[in-house]
């Protein structure tokens, strides 16, 4: 990205380049964009790095609200005002606790599906349903396959470009519910 210098570490870029497509992303769906993912008061090094970053590149992206806020906060609005968040991009870590946290305030983790974004395109994203594959229910026939049918919907959207097809699946799945 524009802001991050070519002498920047290559760490940085790569946080440059995480970020800036979670903005892509919120200018395609006229969204906004969260950056909740920080401990920067306390994890100096690390999370004020990623906090750097995604100020840096925010500012490219000058018609999305940047928002931010430190990740305890965040998980308590994820509880109280979960409508307030639209594309949240954060680390690793907070980004896999707040992956469980949201789908389990609606009652259950067992139909949200998820997706790892690769946005270089190097390597193929990852799509499966947040509780992943599940092996302590494996053959005891009460697993729920919706987590995975939208996990593949998300796949048709974000990696073949078939908003059409992903559209029919969510539809379909909203019917059976």
């Amino acid at each position: 990205h524009s802001n991050l210098a070519d002498g920047a570490p290559k760490e940085w870029r790569k946080l440059g380049e995480n970020v800036g497509y979670g903005g892509t992303i919120a200018q395609i769906h006229d969204a906004y964009l969260n950056s909740p993912g920080h401990k920067a008061n306390i994890m100096k090094t690390t999370s004020g790095m990623f906090l750097k970053v995604a100020r840096e590149v925010a500012t490219e992206f000058p018609d999305i609200a940047f928002n931010e806020m430190i990740v305890d906060n965040t998980c308590m609005q994820l509880v109280m005002n979960p409508h307030q968040f639209d594309v949240i991009v954060t680390t690793n870590l907070f980004g896999d606790i707040l992956s469980d946290l949201g789908p389990a305030c609606t009652g259950t983790i067992g139909i949200a599906p998820s997706a790892n974004l690769n946005p270089d395109r190097k390597f193929p994203s990852l799509f499966e349903p947040v509780h992943g594959s599940a092996p302590d229910i494996a053959g005891k026939g009460v697993a729920n396959p919706l987590a995975m049918i939208l996990s593949a919907a998300m796949m048709l959207r974000w990696s073949f470009g078939q908003d059409d097809e992903a559209d029919l699946i969510e539809q379909a799945v909203r019917n059976v519910l």
